[in-house]
């Protein structure tokens, strides 16, 4: 094991730990023992085109019967792709053993390859998610199953039934109950008795029980583990980590860069509803093992048995109980010492870099009730993580959260997993709008959820989309980590320029936590909810204010707080140290505490050190009332002898910006007024300083703004601005000008617009001047359009008739009408007795042989009716998966499905050629039949040919007919397209040039239904390209398109419409996942539920002065 010194590992020619403790990072940072302009020109190299290190490593899900030539063939496709490299993840669906040989061997087969590509491969430490159980193998033995306290307050019948039944008892109480607020209780038995005394008027009995956490599916039959059970954590690492390492030898550290373990946590604490696999009625456990009790009683000199009633309820209705934190902080240190720490340890031995994230962050309550306080978990990582579910998550906090921790512990690798639940329709836009602002906290590790190695079956639903071959723009999706991959390079540079720290307030929450407290990850007692309110009106009022901070955690505070000085100057002017409070490796001038209902004594004793030494602390609303969870009046005796302001937004800011004030100022027209404010990163790196702003509006521009940079500490340098575009890999100089010390410049963004700056002393290698061209006309180009499609046209076949069981037997005397064929197979399990398909099925790898062989199966027949209209297709093909299984007839004639043409977007999907003649004019009837069993998968199959889709009112809905000739502007589902999903060719004739060679042309989409668009020129020059990614979808077309006559204006579609879900009401949704796609009740629709599709906005050719 290494200890106290460097933790080297090559990757790239870098080490984990760098200049100054900082990770050098992957790739491999300047160490500044180089001239200045060879790390100048090293830089603007790595900018312009950036390697893996900086690049993103998706989750690519293992979910199907692995194949090593497939494996292989998608390895290159995110090289493709721009990816860095991948994290090999066991998802739904697997077929091959978890950790079998064949695993091993597919696992080694990659890593190598990845090696050959010059990528990175990462393993994860879990078959699908949270990491502990090792699919079920780690936890085949009860003693290494999570465990809960269960607290039921019942009569005296009730408790002895329980005991009798089994009820495994810790102790028995009578107690006062009125609702949660707990009176006066008293102990009756540590064991499994209610002795005489028999329970007073007015009293319940209150039983608490040990219980093991319940067999489930979802861990393959078994269960969670245990993580704060130390052999426990051991027995998953013998079984996981210690395997790999016996298979993949000295790959490992080398091919092999790391290893991500997914939300681990200690188990929920009074959480109401957990969506996870757990215990019933689980707002009335919390979290407990074996060694829990004696180390209470070690740390905090009492019996915890004894007080058990006030962990549970409010005593005498005071919200804050220091049992409640006492429990909290020990489960808290429990999980770390006996899960975290090990990992951690054994990755650093043996090499491996670990990254992840634990559940979950999103706010107080997320955290304290599945793992207590993330930021203390971020530590024992070397890539901490973040998890951002979904495209509306905007709680900041949780990248703040995180980057606090990696400035005070010397991380610089920060990653998130993040697309996670946002459907196949999300385009390049939503891909930035979800993964700038992350980037401009500080993310610089993007790990896409998800990249599928097959759509089979099940496995479609697992929270598409599948940001992999699937996705019709895979191939531009380069563009979209070029440009992140340049972010990062840049907003890795040098230290950032933070000198605030926040009090982190999830202690005081930790206080005040009651049976019910929570459900699922969001906190709903009233006064909990105030706490998130104040934490949250922080964070944005903090932004607002235009100033960069830290959060501080209260631990991180008693073991690597200091109090210091700072300050002076370069030349031993000594006037100008000031105190400082230091945290870990980071240091601040100012501290705020805002929203704290209790302090520890640590902090109170660090608070006040620091205010004697005439440091900065600011009290924001009313001071904590306690101190370590016992009411006290101390934080109000430091806050008199501190600073203080009152909780509202005008006088927080006022006062922030006077006692913290930041070299950064950025002054905007009052038009802006309304905007969300810009997230920025100011960052130092020697004598230059880099300026980060993102501007999250999605909808809205953001018009002209001044910024304003301090630079009057430069001592006469001559400073430039330079504007450094991650879009592009392109610099150029911005005007400015000196103004009271301060260097000045203007600038605008765009609907999710972002600048890099950077503003230097340099005096070489300055890029050309940007000049803004002058608008000289503009042409609306109306349509309709001549149009090509680059993949056939689709008819989606989800609703057939349905008869199972033999033909006259009983329940099969007569055809189901049109069902929606996940439906049918929902009924067909039921009426069999098997389980149902799902993300939480016990996965494939797991199930016994024989219990697929011996379970119920019954014949089936499906029967589509398909509509066509004037001249049927002569090229159309059927696709559909398992073709093997079934047997298919077209009006009456038998179709070969073997006779296989290769695969439609994924290779589950087999294509199957159909005779010309085969299909007539009017009805036409596609019957497919098969023996139904449990391995079986009822998926949607397709008819693929160059027709048109129309939809229909009346039966039948859907009928097929020719293609139109041309496409206008607007929604192509309605113009023959409703289900196509790839590319459509939009013919644009060019307008003639003006003024020659002193004019460009621009052309504007200002609205596509599409993930991204491409423009390409007509004639010879028709490989060159040009991406509109981002907004504002503008781009200046050079010689090659204006020399052509018309350009391609290329919409890459999402396959959203093909894939769905087609009939989840309403048809947008916050969050996409598996229950999207079986919908009931008010929530689904028979009709296809379609979005907008294709050129929807009318294109304007402007032309401009060069």
């Amino acid at each position: 094991m290494i200890k106290n010194k460097e933790f080297q590992m090559s990757l790239g020619g870098a080490s984990l730990n760098g200049k100054n403790g900082h990770t050098a990072g992957l790739g491999g940072i300047p160490s500044g023992d180089e001239g200045e302009d060879a790390s100048h020109r090293e830089l603007t190299e790595r900018f312009m085109s950036p390697p893996a290190a900086w690049r993103g490593k998706p989750f690519w899900s293992w979910n199907g019967v692995l194949r090593p030539d497939e494996l292989l063939r998608q390895t290159a496709v995110l090289r493709e792709m721009g990816m860095g490299g991948a994290f090999m993840h066991s998802r739904t669906g697997l077929g091959t053993e978890y950790l079998g040989k064949e695993w091993f061997e597919l696992v080694n087969a990659c890593a190598d390859e990845f090696g050959t590509l010059g990528l990175e491969g990462w393993l994860y430490d879990e078959d699908r998610w949270p990491s502990g159980s090792a699919g079920g193998l780690a936890t085949r033995k009860n003693g290494f199953r999570m465990q809960y306290l269960r607290l039921t307050v019942c009569d005296v019948a009730a408790a002895r039934a329980a005991l009798a039944g089994g009820a495994d008892a810790v102790a028995v109480f009578a107690a006062q109950v009125n609702g949660f607020v707990l009176g006066d209780y008293r102990l009756l038995s540590r064991d499994a008795g209610i002795p005489a005394p028999e329970i007073l008027p007015g009293e319940s009995v209150l039983l608490f029980t040990r219980e093991l956490m319940p067999e489930h599916s979802f861990y393959n039959g078994a269960t969670y583990l245990d993580t704060m059970n130390a052999d426990a954590t051991r027995h998953f690492i013998n079984i996981t980590h210690e395997r790999y390492l016996a298979a993949c030898g000295d790959r490992i550290g080398r091919t092999i860069t790391g290893i991500f373990t997914d939300e681990p946590h200690r188990g929920f604490v009074m959480c109401d509803s957990n969506e996870q696999a757990g215990p019933a009625n689980p707002g009335w456990v919390t979290p407990w093992t074996g060694c829990l009790p004696v180390a209470f009683r070690e740390r905090w000199g009492y019996d915890l048995t004894g007080r058990l009633p006030e962990l549970f309820l409010k005593r005498r209705g005071s919200p804050v109980s220091p049992v409640k934190w006492h429990y909290m902080e020990l489960a808290q240190t429990l999980f770390i010492e006996n899960w975290a720490k090990p990992v951690h340890a054994w990755c650093r031995e043996h090499g491996l870099r670990l990254t992840g994230h634990v559940l979950h962050e999103d706010t107080l309550g997320a955290q304290a009730a599945p793992c207590g306080s993330v930021m203390r978990y971020y530590e024992h990582m070397d890539v901490p993580g973040v998890d951002i579910l979904g495209r509306g998550n905007r709680n900041y906090w949780i990248v703040k959260q995180l980057a606090s921790v990696a400035r005070q512990q010397g991380r610089v690798w920060m990653l998130s997993e993040l697309y996670g639940c946002t459907g196949w329709q999300l385009d390049f836009s939503g891909h930035k709008e979800i993964g700038d602002w992350q980037a401009f906290l500080g993310i610089n590790v993007r790990c896409h959820h998800l990249s599928w190695y097959t759509m089979a079956g099940e496995a479609k639903r697992d929270y598409p989309a599948s940001i992999f071959f699937q996705s019709s723009w895979y191939r531009e999706y380069k563009y979209v980590e070029d440009y992140y991959a340049r972010l990062h390079v840049m907003l890795q540079r040098g230290e950032a320029v933070c000198e605030l720290l926040v009090v982190h307030p999830v202690e005081s929450l930790w206080a005040q936590v009651h049976a019910g407290w929570a459900t699922w990850l969001k906190t709903r007692d009233p006064d909990l909810l105030a706490l998130e309110e104040v934490f949250e009106d922080t964070f944005h009022w903090l932004a607002a204010a235009g100033t960069d901070f830290d959060y501080g955690d209260e631990d991180h505070f008693a073991r690597f707080g200091a109090v210091g000085a700072q300050g002076g100057s370069e030349n031993g002017d000594l006037s100008g140290f000031s105190p400082s409070l230091r945290v870990g490796r980071a240091r601040y001038r100012t501290v705020l505490v805002s929203g704290c209902v209790t302090l520890r004594r640590t902090t109170m004793d660090l608070l006040d050190a620091f205010v004697k030494a005439g440091g900065t602390v600011l009290f924001a609303g009313a001071p904590p009332a306690c101190v370590d969870a016992l009411p006290s009046e101390e934080p109000a005796l430091l806050a008199a002898r501190s600073h203080s302001v009152d909780f509202r937004r005008d006088v927080f800011i006022s006062k922030i910006r006077e006692l913290s004030p930041y070299p950064l100022r950025i002054k905007e027209p009052d038009g802006n007024a309304g905007l969300p404010s810009l997230v920025t990163q100011l960052r130092r790196d020697g004598d230059d300083w880099i300026v980060a702003l993102h501007h999250p509006a999605p909808d809205q521009p953001r018009a002209g703004c001044a910024l304003s940079l301090d630079v009057s500490g430069m001592r006469g340098m001559r400073m430039r601005v330079e504007e450094w575009d991650a879009r592009t890999g392109r610099r150029s100089l911005l005007p400015s000008h000196i103004e009271e010390g301060a260097i000045v410049w203007e600038t605008s963004f765009p609907p999710l617009g972002e600048r890099v700056f950077v503003v230097t002393p340099r005096t070489d290698d300055a890029p050309a001047m940007r000049i803004e061209p002058e608008i000289v006309a503009r042409r609306i180009a109306e349509g309709p359009f001549y149009f090509e499609l680059d993949e056939p046209n689709v008819l989606v076949l989800d609703r057939p008739e349905w008869l199972a069981g033999d033909a006259g037997s009983s329940g099969a005397s007569a055809w189901h009408p049109h069902t929606e064929i996940l439906k049918i197979d929902e009924a067909l399990r039921d009426e069999l007795g098997l389980p149902q398909r799902s993300g939480m099925m016990i996965q494939p790898w797991a199930r016994p042989a024989t219990d697929t062989a011996a379970a119920p199966s019954s014949s089936l027949r499906l029967r589509h009716r398909i509509h066509i209209r004037n001249t049927p297709p002569d090229d159309a093909v059927l696709a559909l998966e398992q073709p093997s299984a079934w047997r298919a007839r077209l009006n009456g004639r038998e179709l070969d499905l073997g006779n296989d043409a290769g695969w439609f977007v994924d290779p589950c999907l087999r294509r199957i050629p159909i005779p010309a003649g085969w299909l007539k004019t009017g009805e036409n009837t596609l019957e497919l039949s098969t023996h139904f069993h449990a391995g079986l998968d009822l998926e949607a199959c397709y008819l693929l040919g160059t027709f048109g889709v129309w939809m229909m009112m009346g039966e039948g809905n859907v009928v097929v007919d020719r293609l139109p000739d041309t496409l206008a502007v607007g929604d192509v589902t309605v113009q023959g397209l409703p289900f196509y999903s790839g590319r459509i060719r939009y013919r644009l004739p060019l307008p003639a040039a003006a003024n020659g060679d002193e004019t460009g042309l621009r052309l504007d989409l200002p609205r596509f239904g599409g993930a991204v668009a491409v423009l390409r020129p007509t004639g010879a020059n028709g490989d060159e390209v040009t991406i509109l990614a981002f907004p504002p979808h503008q781009a200046d077309l050079g010689d090659a398109f204006t020399h052509a006559g018309n350009l391609i204006c290329e919409i890459v579609l999402t396959r959203r419409n093909l894939f769905g879900p087609l009939h989840q009401v309403p048809k947008t949704a916050p969050e996409i996942g598996p229950v999207s796609f079986r919908t009931k009740g008010e929530t689904w629709s028979d009709d296809y539920q379609l979005l907008p599709s294709g050129l929807l906005g009318t294109p304007v050719f402007v032309t401009q002065n060069k």
